[in-house]
């Protein structure tokens, strides 16, 4: 088995955290595709599946423009869903660099605070 340094160590650790995540996100997304309720509630915080990416994308890390390339948006629309979700208290401002955010929530929290009652 290969020995990895620290700094390996944690760029792992951090790339199987992304891996998780996405795979819950993923989970999410299905079970919202045939729920109509959960889009509606969602709709005043994602108006598009660009919205959504952006969100997953947020970590705090990434800049504006890299968030937008991913998402396949502009720099301009990542920094109007984050002082949209920042007000809203949907992310926070990231620790390491000034004027980035990052998700408080991830999106199955989100359904989960406005899912409605059964």
């Amino acid at each position: 088995m290969p020995e990895f340094d620290e700094d390996e160590k944690e760029r792992l650790f951090r790339l199987l955290e992304r891996i998780a995540e996405a795979a819950e996100e993923i989970a999410v997304y299905l079970k919202l595709a045939d729920q109509g309720a959960l889009q509606r509630a969602l709709a005043p915080y994602f108006s598009s599946g660009q919205d959504l990416l952006v969100y997953r994308y947020s970590d705090g890390d990434r800049s504006s423009r890299e968030i937008a390339r991913l998402a396949g948006t502009s720099h301009v629309t990542v920094v109007a869903c984050w002082k949209r979700w920042n007000e809203d208290g949907l992310v926070e401002a990231s620790d390491a660099y000034k004027g980035r955010f990052k998700k408080k929530y991830y999106l199955r929290q989100l359904v989960e605070m406005v899912a409605p009652e059964d």
